[in-house]
């Protein structure tokens, strides 16, 4: 007889993350193989706008009266610190305190991007076997401290708002480290087959690459397909590099993905610089060195048609873009790691 919290039969709630044993450990959703997943999540900080909108000028810094008041009631589950100030101090090694108010603002909705990333990949590319990848939630109630959606009360969306979205894309790839070999999915939520190239190997967080090879592909309708597998024996000096895929059709890049095994404070980051090149409707964004989480809106109320995307070394990012000024980063994750910004 099976138990009715098998997570292989009927519908799951997975908030082991989050709510349960993992905490703060979102890699923990790796290896979930729920068959039907409609609710779990990772609390995230509200935009610095919204923060400013409802706390009261005196009250803008962590932990005051109104912060606490307008917050999430898990972070008051126990005597210890609340599971956002947990998620800081697991994945950056930085306490919310130190951050400051705005890059704390930042830092949380950056790791929440992170997180629902990492959750709707993994079911994603275990369709079907896992049918859904449904999260909780999209918007909130009233103005949050912090929230598991993506769009705040006010409308304005979160850091996490275009990382959810690229996750969900129809055609996307997706990588993961499984029984010591390293494995490059396709994942097709279309009627139509995809073909196209997917690129992939090991980059240097501090530029170039430790392996850069590409393949023909073929991804039928509705599948999720092993493309390519690499012992992890070959994935050296993970401190320094990462994984990555990336679907290319007529020479454009569709899709991209990157895995780390490293928590991000024992990642090496370098230094951000990017250059931004502009067309007539477009501009492309790239960077010699690894680019965490590039932002060109930290307060989600611009009409862009991305934000929060990483840049791997030499490979070109391109997004729509028809306003008459040009795009500015405003904000890394790699900025969380030196005393400077973007």
């Amino acid at each position: 007889q099976i138990s009715p919290t098998s997570p292989i039969v009927g519908d799951q709630h997975p908030w082991d993350v989050s709510l349960g044993e993992a905490g703060p450990d979102f890699w923990a959703y790796r290896t979930y193989v729920d068959r039907f997943p409609n609710e779990g999540g990772v609390l995230g900080a509200s935009s610095p706008a919204t923060l400013r909108q409802f706390l009261p000028p005196e009250e803008q810094y962590i932990r005051s009266f109104s912060w606490d008041h307008h917050d999430n009631e898990v972070n008051f589950w126990n005597s210890g610190p609340g599971l956002n100030y947990k998620l800081t101090e697991f994945w950056l090694g930085k306490k919310a305190e130190d951050l400051g108010f705005e890059r704390y603002a930042l830092a949380s909705g950056l790791l929440q991007a992170e997180g629902l990333t990492e959750y709707i990949s993994n079911y994603r590319r275990r369709m079907f076997s896992t049918s859904s990848a449904v999260f909780w939630m999209y918007n909130d109630s009233w103005p949050a401290t912090h929230g598991w959606t993506i769009v705040d009360y006010y409308l304005r969306k979160k850091l996490a708002y275009h990382p959810v979205r690229r996750a969900y894309l129809p055609v996307t790839t997706i990588v993961v480290l499984e029984n010591d070999t390293l494995k490059f999915f396709g994942v097709n939520d279309s009627p139509s087959d995809w073909q196209g190239i997917l690129r992939y190997g090991i980059f240097k967080l501090a530029g170039g690459f430790a392996s850069d090879q590409q393949k023909d592909v073929t991804i039928s309708a509705n599948t999720s397909v092993l493309l390519k597998e690499v012992p992890a024996s070959q994935w050296k000096e993970r401190k320094a590099t990462g994984a990555f895929g990336l679907l290319l059709k007529n020479g454009k890049a569709i899709a991209q993905y990157r895995l780390f095994t490293e928590r991000f404070k024992d990642l090496a980051f370098p230094k951000p610089e990017i250059r931004i090149t502009r067309t007539r409707d477009a501009v492309t964004l790239q960077s010699e060195v690894f680019i965490w989480g590039a932002c060109l809106d930290v307060n989600g109320e611009k009409a862009v048609a991305d934000n929060c995307f990483d840049l791997i070394p030499g490979i070109p990012y391109t997004i729509p873009w028809t306003d008459k000024e040009q795009p500015k980063v405003v904000f890394t994750g790699n900025s969380l790691f030196m005393n400077q910004t973007p």
